[in-house]
């Protein structure tokens, strides 16, 4: 905490670049194809500052009503959130036409970097994976369990539940961001049929196969990312597009976590499992569920891992990184930033999301959404595929007519 802290002091008497809204610029993180992030300041009493991330639409995003509407309904969406392992937001507001969103900002490292590093050891310690997951899995219940001002139930579904999607902070704290696609009744034009939105691996099989969507959709791909982080390996990414879905949809096999990893506890392996079910009516009911199960777990294993755990980890897995300063884009907020990749390794996250989040709904609307018409054909490849394997398999096994006899020769 305290190098934290000391990387930070820089920050406090760093000059703006701009100001949007009540809030001193202090330089871009990252630019995507909808939106750039912005890397803020605002000033309390005595001087006190406080550090915000900004979230604005590129002006071509604003011409774009899908994409306006999807970046108003994400900020509609945060608004009734209020978890320690959910990126809060701080305020929504309009400048000059131009929307901003404004969250709070978590130093630390995406969890796609954390699995990345981890890999070489096989994997994250099951301890640390088990306490990681089951704070993300007490944050996505709360969304889940959302409710209007009038106690109606939103019926969140997140959508998105992937490693680029969480960050860990420097302290050991995961943070689930990027609600930018996320299903609720607060838009029921996002529940539009048909419609694909997610990384692939990621994504349920009654997503694919068009079924109304749940909770349950969310507790599938966060199980995707346990075993990812406790085996070191991509559950179900192929070296084709067509090769995933098939994984996904038509191989019924639940995998092991053991399989690959002996030192996981058998009980561990189960919660996995379970979560993976293909039959959602046979998957884990909840992610309060999961997270009690991990709770469990590590409490009858002796293993009281806290968030200074996990920090005390990450700070062996990436030495020094929690003290460097944010690499930050200084080009004046008037002038058009050059569109680069950022090296701001905490953001990482952020920038994936800045680059993915409203493209679902801004390519569909232009008529640029060919990688989804792909997959839209590829379902239905899939599904004439598992229809005539049902219809072999009928025909092996139903009963066939006796074989016509000759009649013998008379005498």
């Amino acid at each position: 905490m305290r190098a934290t802290v000391a990387a930070l002091a820089g920050l406090a008497t760093l000059s703006p670049v701009g100001r949007i809204g009540r809030y001193d610029v202090l330089g871009r993180l990252a630019q995507g194809g909808m939106a750039e992030i912005f890397l803020a300041r605002s000033a309390g009493a005595a001087g006190v500052a406080r550090f915000v991330v900004v979230k604005r639409m590129l002006p071509s995003a604003e011409k774009n009503r899908e994409a306006t509407g999807a970046f108003v309904t994400e900020a509609r969406v945060l608004a009734r959130l209020s978890h320690g392992s959910l990126v809060s937001i701080e305020e929504f507001g309009e400048e000059r036409g131009k929307h901003y969103l404004v969250m709070e900002w978590v130093r630390g490292v995406p969890l796609r970097r954390v699995l990345e590093v981890a890999k070489a050891a096989g994997g994250m310690p099951w301890p640390i994976a088990a306490r990681v997951f089951a704070d993300l899995a007490a944050g996505l219940h709360h969304a889940h369990e959302a409710r209007d001002e009038r106690g109606n139930a939103l019926k969140i579904v997140h959508r998105d539940v992937t490693p680029e999607n969480v960050i860990v902070s420097w302290d050991g704290a995961p943070k689930l961001l990027d609600f930018g696609i996320a299903k609720s009744t607060i838009d029921p034009q996002k529940t539009a049929a048909g419609v694909l939105k997610g990384k692939l691996q990621y994504i349920a099989p009654e997503q694919y196969q068009g079924q109304p969507l749940d909770r349950r959709s969310d507790i599938f791909a966060l199980a995707v990312c346990m075993y990812e982080a406790l085996t070191g390996e991509s559950l179900y990414a192929r070296a084709s597009e067509y090769e995933t879905v098939a994984a996904i949809v038509l191989d019924p096999t639940v995998p092991s976590v053991r399989a690959i990893r002996k030192d996981v506890p058998d009980e561990l392996d189960a919660i996995v499992s379970q979560a993976l079910a293909k039959d959602r009516d046979a998957r884990t009911a909840s992610a309060d569920a999961i997270c009690a199960a991990l709770e469990k777990l590590l409490v009858e294993k002796g293993q009281g891992v806290r968030d200074a755990d996990v920090a005390a980890w990450l700070a062996k897995l990436f030495p020094g990184e929690a003290i460097r300063d944010p690499k930050l884009d200084r080009t004046p907020l008037h002038s058009a930033p050059v569109r680069k990749r950022t090296a701001s390794s905490e953001m990482e996250a952020m920038l994936l999301g800045a680059e993915a989040d409203l493209d679902a709904d801004a390519l569909a609307a232009s008529g640029r959404s060919r990688g989804r018409s792909f997959i839209v054909v590829l379902l239905l490849i899939v599904v004439l595929a598992a229809g005539l394997f049902a219809w072999a398999t009928l025909r092996a096994v139903e009963p066939q007519p006796p074989a016509p006899t000759t009649a013998p020769p008379a005498t």
